[in-house]
Formats: structure tokens, sequence, C-alpha cells
């Protein structure tokens, strides 16, 4: 299960083998072996004792900001890591290889999308099923169009590739946007601070997974902060920029579906700073949901896995890839 910790003066301490947290609810008690990730997502407090034994479990703790993008992950030591691989990632940006990569991860993204309007086009007809199969094919020219991409280093072609991508994504939004309930339309992307209710959930789920991409990076032996498509930034995961687009659809999927089952309430934002955000009714919703999300299985390599468990097979893969690049 995933313990979420939020609320002021909320306390996460240890009793024996769980976890006890004491806040506005009451008092709960949960054994370590039943959490899976602890997830604190407001000014708490939590013991030392609690987060050892956080991390003899093998359960990492997740810091989220009001915007639910990490600033910090509590860990046991990586057990994966491996210095080869890191310092292929150093030069891979300067070679036909990080190109290669870079096509992947955008191919991705873009492939992901496509299953999701696929699932949204099943459950309609008339003209929005043919906008969608109209936008569905438009992506598919993208994605071809990105595949062509060649370059001796991801300088040459990183305009182009971003270009085409950034193409696809407006389609895809203004999509999204018009299958949506009226009321929750929304005019493109906006990110900090999110100027729309579904924006403001989205960036949300975004952040949520970066920290589970940055932790699956982390196992695999890859450094978060060497990027090869993103250039790199001062202290910022570069790499998880880089590979979280193979799963963004999975957060799309996430928000949408609460918006369209109309399970969204304006109770569950705040408007403040010139911008909206999702109070602590709207994470508690959105984690929920996200998270059952993470609970479904998918198909990897002819397997059927968890989507949670496909996200560390990929950034494995992925590790494999630059180690023999």
């Amino acid at each position: 299960m995933i313990l979420v910790i939020e609320g002021k003066g909320t306390k996460l301490f240890r009793s024996g083998e769980c976890f006890r947290a004491k806040g506005g609810d009451g008092i709960k008690e949960i054994a370590a072996a039943a959490v899976s990730k602890i997830l604190v997502t407001s000014a708490v407090s939590i013991t030392t004792d609690a987060l050892l034994l956080a991390a003899s479990e093998g359960i990492p703790v997740f810091f989220l900001d009001g915007h639910g993008h990490p600033y910090g992950i509590f860990d046991a030591f990586e057990k994966a890591g491996q210095a080869y691989v890191r310092r292929k990632q150093t030069t891979l940006a300067h070679t036909p290889d990080g190109v290669a990569i870079c096509r992947h991860f955008l191919c991705g993204k873009l492939h992901g999308r496509i299953r999701l309007l696929k699932k949204l086009k099943a459950k309609r007809s008339g003209d929005k099923a043919a906008e969608i199969v109209r936008v569905i094919e438009s992506i598919r020219v993208f994605s071809e169009s990105i595949k062509s991409v060649e370059g001796d280093s991801v300088a040459m072609v990183r305009n182009t590739l971003q270009g085409l991508e950034g193409s696809a994504w407006r389609e895809y939004f203004n999509l999204l946007s018009a299958l949506l309930p009226k009321s929750e339309a929304f005019d493109g992307r906006s990110f900090r601070p999110a100027k729309d209710r579904f924006n403001a959930m989205l960036n949300y789920a975004y952040g949520i997974l970066y920290s589970q991409v940055e932790r699956a990076a982390r196992l695999a032996g890859v450094d978060p902060y060497i990027g090869i498509m993103h250039a790199d930034a001062y202290n910022k995961p570069t790499f998880v920029f880089d590979a979280v687009e193979l799963f963004r659809h999975y957060a799309e999927e996430t928000a949408f579906k609460l918006f369209t089952a109309r399970k969204v309430s304006a109770s569950m934002f705040d408007t403040r700073d010139g911008g909206v955000f999702l109070n602590g009714e709207g994470r508690k919703l959105l984690i929920a949901a996200y998270f059952r999300k993470m609970s479904e299985m998918t198909c990897y390599k002819r397997r059927r896995v968890r989507i949670e468990t496909e996200i560390g097979l990929r950034l494995a893969e992925i590790a494999g890839t630059i180690a023999e690049s």
C-alpha cells in the first residue's frame, strides 16, 4: 500500500515493526511489511526511527512540494549503482547513440499517447471519434519523422526533435481539452502555477511520476542528473526529465479519467498567487487513483507486469543500452 502523510501537525513515527501516523484524523498504525512507499506531501514531522524502519524494509520516502514535484527522496543505499554506466552517460549526448536514445524516448512518449487515444476512441462515436482518429494519424506522422532524424550529437538535432514532438504535443492536448466536460476545458498546458484545474491535477500527477522514475533510474545504476536529451542544469535531475517521457501517458490518463468520470469538484482546488493548486482533498483523490493505475497490468516484452514494475524494467533496459553504447 501507499502511505500518504500530509496535513500540518501530522507526525509519523515507529511503533515496533509498524508505522504510526498521528494527525487530525486520529492515530493510524500500519505494518511496515504492508507499505510499498511513503509520500510526504506537506509540512509534517517524521522521526529518524521511522526513516530507519523504512530503509530496513526497502521502502522509499518521497517528499513532494505543493505541486506534487519531488524535492527529495529518502531511500536505502543504492544496490545497483554502476560507475561504468554513469561514465558512459557523461559522453552519450555527444554521440549518435545518444541521438538514438533521444529518438527512443520521444517515440515512446508518442506511442503511449496513441495507446491512450485509442482507449478514448473506443468509448466515443461520431465527430469526436473521427477527431481522435485524425489526431492519432497526425501523431504517427510526427513519430515517423522523429525516427528519421539522425546526427552525430544531440546538440545537432535537439531543436528538430523537440520541434516535432512539440507539434504533436499541441494537437494532443488540444484534443484532450475538447474531450473534457466543457466546464473543464483548458487553453494549452500551464505549469508553475497551473492556470486551470486540469493542469493543476496533471502537474501533481507528473510530480509523483518523476519520483518513481528517479528511484527506478537510481536502482538501475543510472545517474538521474546526467541528461541526454535535456541539457544539464544545476541541481536538476535532467535524465529523469528524459526518461519520464516514456510514462507520461499514465499520469495523463489518470487525471483525464477523474475529470470525465466527474469525480473532481471545485472544492479540491485552491486559487492563489495567480494560479490554481490541488489541495488536500484533491491530492487524496488523485494519489489513490494514480496508484490504482500503477497497480494495473500491462504487457512488456511479452510479459504481464504491473505498470509500476514496467517502469523499473524499462529503466534497467535503458541502463543496459547505455552500457553497450
